[in-house]
């Protein structure tokens, strides 16, 4: 074929047969055909299309913020608007065709060693963050549609996540109830949502992350996600914020963006108590790593430490004894001249009465580390890439807080451009094991058993995959079938 693939020095079929279990990509990209889609915008919206670009099906008030965007428009300095990308598809012609046409890319399965797909889209990661209400929800509506039918014959081993606008629950509570008919069982969701500041009352613009601080109470929505067994994933940009707005070099904004976009909903998951409440929910953070992820972890014991609710009673300065203090600052000279001991005290009353003690995980309910591990660990899946050399952190038990293994699961990110072949990934991700880094137990994880647990919740899920045959529950909800394969 013109434009084929480039032939490796390796096989697929070979390594399958030595890995000898089941291989989930939990993290591909379709690339949606614009004028395909505008046609799904249309028979939802009518003539709401008019605000959609026809070529890229981009809503021209995002139009700025992807790769569709002229060379001419690029950013510059003079403007400080943050460089978008200059393409993020895959760079050869039939791997491209494949991202595009959900029949090649099943045909194509055995070829690229996967026995499932669960796939992400490209352009409709910037329909979630569309500012205007009805361009934002019939943006999704049109492609949870297109994605049902596209995908729909081939659901024995592609599955799409559906989107799921965030802008308030009303809206996210009407979409989830048209993806459950549609059966779509895993929904993509923002990281956040940027809410306008009001200037006139010195309130700044913020990014709401629906669970902490935030502008509205997004319970009905975790629990209905809960009962519905739906994955919650976050795959959204970082690009553009303060310290990611160059606006000449992509790379620079590019690093660590979803990382820090997953850190942000992570954090006030955790911090505001929805992973207590809804304990059966399940979120993944896209395309982040494992280091993100095992740091904050780390980070989390190491603040319970401090300033939990023993740790922080340890911390309080109303403790502190004044006139010992004044008493050993006189002694070594630091009360004479210019210092006036009567403000140095005064200072000191003033600091210890105004202190209030204040648990940061009170939320959470956090009274030790199992229920850290309760609260993050057991709830929380992070993507991580084939060729990212920080996967075995998450399995390094030693290290982790509490002897933990984070859920880390493999995204081959096929579709977008830091693929060069399709058929790479799961040789790059078995080096691992190759090298050490990984023993074949935790490679069963990051590449199977992870991924099960993480979008088995649904009941229809995994219901037709090759390795569901036999069993008439939920993947997740029988460990006969984690032993698959």
């Amino acid at each position: 074929m013109t434009g084929a693939p480039r032939a490796g020095a390796y096989s697929n079929a070979a390594l399958r047969d030595r890995i000898g279990h089941p291989v989930i990509d939990g993290d591909a990209h379709v690339l949606e055909l614009g004028p395909v889609f505008i046609n799904y915008v249309r028979e939802v919206g009518g003539d709401i299309a008019r605000h959609f670009d026809p070529f890229s099906g981009v809503p021209f008030e995002n139009l700025h913020r992807t790769h569709h965007v002229e060379p001419g428009a690029r950013g510059k300095a003079a403007t400080r608007r943050p460089v978008p990308p200059w393409w993020v598809e895959a760079s050869n012609t039939v791997d491209w065709a494949s991202a595009a046409a959900p029949a090649l890319l099943y045909s194509r399965l055995d070829e690229i060693g996967f026995d499932f797909v669960v796939l992400y889209p490209t352009i409709g990661i910037s329909l979630l963050h569309a500012s205007t209400d009805e361009i934002r929800q019939v943006a999704c509506r049109a492609y949870n549609n297109w994605a049902a039918d596209a995908f729909g014959e081939f659901s024995d081993r592609l599955r799409p996540v559906a989107l799921v606008p965030m802008h308030t629950p009303a809206e996210a509570l009407d979409e989830i109830e048209h993806i459950e008919a549609l059966g779509l069982g895993a929904v993509l969701i923002p990281s956040y949502v940027w809410r306008v500041g009001r200037p006139d009352q010195d309130v700044p613009g913020w990014l709401d992350v629906f669970a902490l601080d935030a502008e509205q109470d997004y319970d009905t929505v975790w629990a209905r996600y809960e009962t519905l067994g739906l994955a919650v994933t976050a795959h959204s940009p970082g690009m553009g914020w303060p310290d990611r707005a160059s606006p000449t070099n992509f790379s620079f904004n590019h690093i660590g963006h979803f990382s820090a976009s997953g850190e942000l909903l992570a954090k006030a998951l955790f911090f505001g108590g929805v992973t207590r409440r809804f304990p059966r929910l399940r979120f993944a953070f896209l395309e982040g790593g494992v280091a993100t992820a095992c740091r904050m972890y780390a980070d989390l014991v190491s603040h319970w430490r401090r300033r939990g609710p023993a740790g922080i009673v340890e911390l309080d300065p109303r403790g502190i004894d004044v006139d010992e203090i004044m008493s050993l600052l006189g002694q070594h000279d630091q009360t004479d001249g210019s210092c006036y001991p009567d403000d140095i005290r005064q200072s000191l009353e003033r600091r210890r009465a105004a202190v209030a003690l204040q648990d940061d995980f009170g939320a959470a309910a956090i009274e030790s580390i199992e229920d850290l591990g309760r609260r993050f660990v057991s709830p929380f899946f992070f993507g991580a890439e084939a060729d990212d050399p920080l996967t075995s952190w998450a399995f390094a038990r030693t290290i982790n807080p509490g002897g933990a293994a984070l859920q880390v699961f493999f995204g081959s990110d096929i579709g977008h451009w830091d693929v060069r072949d399709f058929r790479e990934p799961l040789v790059e991700a078995y080096e691992q094991v190759e090298r050490g880094l990984i023993g074949p137990e935790d490679f069963r994880a990051f590449v199977f058993g992870n991924a099960l647990d993480l979008y088995g919740g649904h009941p229809g899920f995994f219901s037709r995959a090759p390795f569901a045959a036999g069993h008439g529950q939920s993947p997740s909800k029988g460990q006969e079938v984690r032993n698959a394969g």
